[in-house]
């Protein structure tokens, strides 16, 4: 009886089952679906053990079961299978799609353009960093390259004639005619210096002067975001670009280039004008443009299309995938990219958000999470103290780094006549007791917060070309007193101490006070530096005049402008020093005529010592940074900085000194649920 109470229990088991609506993977993704063979072998392994006798309460049955071959027999399970081929597969188990991992970053400004030939901004670097790896990396004096196999670099004697183009020593191009002086290929064992320099006179038929060669081999494997092949040709067609009527990026390296060519797929060979020597490879390669995608295009079409300026290819690790103007610039991955370690970058998608020049916004942005990193283009200078109070208490993260622009006071040495000033600075005893009596490592206190240093020389510490052999004049008002004593500046016989007075100078009358005006642009750091220094002078006698003028009074070019045409006494700026800060300070940079009055020696600093040391050859640049120093010109009060701040979970930002954006290796950022930002700055709470 039990036997047949069984069998009825598994067919209705089994209708039922049958009948039922089976749920299939994609009514419910994930489920497996049922296996029926296993639920029919389980029945019929109950009712066989049942029939067999084999459970324990069979074997504790007052009555034993009885058995007929009818009940032996086996259930057909075949004959209740549903058809195979309508039975769905069991799925196979699948990962979760990984997190869209995305780095938002806060910029001071939208970008007026992508296309660099047309400008060149913070905001605009920043973006390309996310579409262009390289083609080369700058930092603290250094370019590293990035998307070449190998750089060469020859130097060839050729033979020039009259009438010929060459590259004098002020580095113009100029015609060789009788009274050019240039550089003889003579080897260096036979001469070294002024001792290369010849004079082109109208008996000469022809003469040789050294070529540079550069030869640069391109990576394989190297694509634009579509999957063509980036080659040499698309560096030469950027060149070509450069020199386009029209475009108005600067021509100074195309027209000192004599040729730029395609050797092969991945060679280019670049040849510059007889007797230009590049200060590195870097500054005679072209970035690369699509020139499958842009050849033919006309300067006009160039500046126009939104594709070059607002959706631009790159072969880095992203791709511009959208702008919404006034909004955001979104890039997303390029599955093109091939990275120099062989990984992928951490983050699928960049944003960059535009909050605004000044800091309080991008700051609260930071804060709340809406931006994990705030860029340089960002005005951080007025934040700065609680910004650090908050690096300290460690709720964000800073990058500060020295610039190569310092701020630094220029004397006149042909002071104007009218200006306010009762002595000429020109005595260089009288400079260094002015730079004694200034308290430069407290103006970088209260200005900057201590994030800055005091110029030894044209670099920075940390920059490979800084000379650390040279140490900045320390801040010694005895010292200044005692100097201006021994020329004979000395306080009123009446005892009062308003201002020394010429007591015993020579070609001064008796009384005259020593005083001088200080120019500055009518900015609140600039106003704050220059009140210090008129406080720290005053402790040694020195009367100081501030004249705040408009930015664009102090900057009007000459000869009218203040700055360009001379007519100040002294002057607080900076100069955006670049890769050659000493030429600033050449004779051939006074303002004239013949510079259109936009020279960079406003101070009228003329050393024919100082102009062989900087412009004669690169190893003797530390030279003339000691003759600089020595001269005392100028006297630099400290590097102006750039700031970047971050979430403390954004891991492998570096700022260098130089670098193009504080985003130059942005493909080996990450994320954190630690913190692993380190910041760059001076504690100055230790």
């Amino acid at each position: 009886m039990k036997k047949i109470l069984l069998l009825i229990l598994m067919f209705v088991l089994l209708s039922l089952f049958v009948g039922c609506n089976i749920p299939t993977p994609q009514q419910y993704p994930g489920e497996p679906t049922p296996d029926l063979n296993i639920i029919l072998t389980t029945i019929a392994d109950v009712h066989q053990n049942d029939i067999s006798g084999s459970s324990t309460a069979n074997q504790e049955s007052s009555s034993p079961v009885e058995t007929t071959e009818s009940s032996s027999s086996e259930i057909d399970t075949e004959q209740l299978l549903l058809p195979t081929d309508t039975q769905e597969p069991s799925p196979e188990p699948t990962e979760l799609p990984r997190k869209v991992e995305t780095l938002t970053i806060c910029l001071g400004k939208e970008p007026r353009t992508l296309f660099f030939y047309d400008e060149s901004s913070q905001a605009m670097w920043s973006v390309l960093e996310s579409i262009y790896d390289g083609p080369f990396d700058m930092g603290n004096g250094k370019a590293e390259p990035v998307i070449f196999d190998s750089i060469t670099v020859a130097s060839e004697p050729v033979s020039v004639v009259r009438g010929d183009v060459i590259v004098d020593l002020d580095g113009d191009a100029v015609e060789m005619k009788p009274g050019t002086v240039f550089m003889s290929a003579e080897p260096l064992e036979n001469c070294a210096g002024k001792a290369c320099l010849s004079t082109w006179t109208s008996l000469m038929e022809e003469a040789e002067i050294n070529q540079t060669v550069i030869t640069f081999v391109l990576k394989d494997g190297l694509k634009w975001n579509d999957g063509t092949p980036l080659t040499a040709e698309d560096s030469v067609y950027s060149m070509t670009v450069n020199g386009m009527k029209g475009i108005r990026a600067s021509k100074q390296i195309y027209n000192l280039t004599e040729s730029y060519v395609v050797l092969d797929e991945k060679t280019i060979e670049w040849r510059g004008l007889p007797g230009y020597v590049p200060d590195d490879p870097s500054d005679v390669f072209w970035t690369p443009l699509p020139s499958h995608k842009m050849k033919g295009m006309s300067a006009e079409d160039l500046l126009a299309s939104d594709f070059v300026n607002r959706n631009p290819m790159g072969w880095g690790a992203w791709q511009i995938v959208s702008w919404d103007k006034g909004e955001q610039i979104v890039a997303e991955r390029n599955p093109y990219y091939v990275g120099s370690n062989g990984e992928e970058p951490y983050f699928d998608r960049i944003v960059y958000r535009f909050y605004g020049l000044p800091g309080d916004n991008n700051i609260e942005a930071l804060k709340s999470g809406v931006c994990d990193i705030i860029d340089t283009s960002v005005d951080l200078g007025a934040d700065l103290e609680p910004i650090l109070e908050d690096v300290r208490d460690g709720k964000m993260s800073v990058y500060i780094r020295p610039d190569l622009s310092r701020q630094e006071i220029v004397f006149n040495l042909i002071p104007p006549a009218n200006q306010w000033a009762s002595v000429s600075l020109l005595p260089r005893e009288l400079r260094t007791a002015i730079q004694q009596g200034i308290n430069r490592q407290s103006i970088i206190r209260q200005v900057l917060y201590g994030q800055s240093e005091i110029p030894s020389d044209f670099y920075p510490a940390d920059h490979v070309k800084h000379n650390a052999a040279l140490e900045p004049v320390t801040y010694d008002p005895e010292a200044a007193k005692a100097s201006l004593e021994a020329l004979g500046w000395t306080y009123p016989e009446d005892g009062s101490q308003s201002g020394r007075i010429a007591s015993a100078v020579p070609g001064l009358m008796y009384g005259t006070q020593l005083a001088f005006s200080l120019t500055i642009a009518d900015t609140p750091f600039a106003k704050k530096a220059a009140e210090m220094i008129r406080d720290d002078l005053a402790e040694i006698g020195i009367g100081v005049k501030i004249d705040a003028l408009p930015l664009s009074e102090f900057y009007a070019q000459g000869p009218d402008g203040v700055i360009f045409g001379q007519k100040f006494n002294t002057a607080m700026f900076a100069w955006a020093g670049g890769k050659d800060p000493c030429e600033i300070y050449v004779s051939s940079q006074i303002p004239s005529s013949e510079n259109h009055w936009v020279g960079t020696n406003v101070g009228s600093y003329a050393s024919e010592e100082y102009d062989d040391a900087c412009l004669l050859a690169d190893e003797t640049e530390t030279d003339a940074g000691k003759i600089f120093a020595d001269d005392i010109p100028t006297i630099p009060l400290y590097f102006n900085i750039s700031i970047a701040a971050s979430s403390n979970h954004i891991c492998g930002i570096s700022d260098k000194i130089g670098s193009r954006s504080v985003l130059w290796n942005m493909e080996q950022f990450s994320r954190s649920e630690e913190n692993c930002a380190v910041s760059q700055w001076n504690d100055i709470y230790k």
